[in-house]
């Protein structure tokens, strides 16, 4: 269900097709997400998840789409 939300706003983001998102797909190795990018994604995951004061720190552990989506779900359950 996360996934499914993100493919569309990780596609326009990183300019991809959705198809070429899955769990494994790197930020940087496969979107060549820098900094400003990641900051713009967890705006967009704030707003999109109804999630308050997402920092960059929230997500630097996290490489791939499918540790986002982890820990999106594991704060949406909060």
């Amino acid at each position: 269900m996360i996934l499914t939300r993100l493919k569309p706003i990780l596609a326009e983001l990183f300019d991809v097709e959705e198809d070429e998102i899955t769990r494994d797909t790197d930020f940087e190795e496969d979107l060549y997400a820098d900094s400003l990018d990641i900051l713009e994604f967890l705006m967009i995951v704030e707003e999109e998840f109804d999630l308050k004061n997402l920092t960059k720190v929230d997500l630097t552990p996290y490489s791939t789409v499918g540790d986002a989506v982890d820990f999106i779900e594991r704060s949406v359950r909060k």
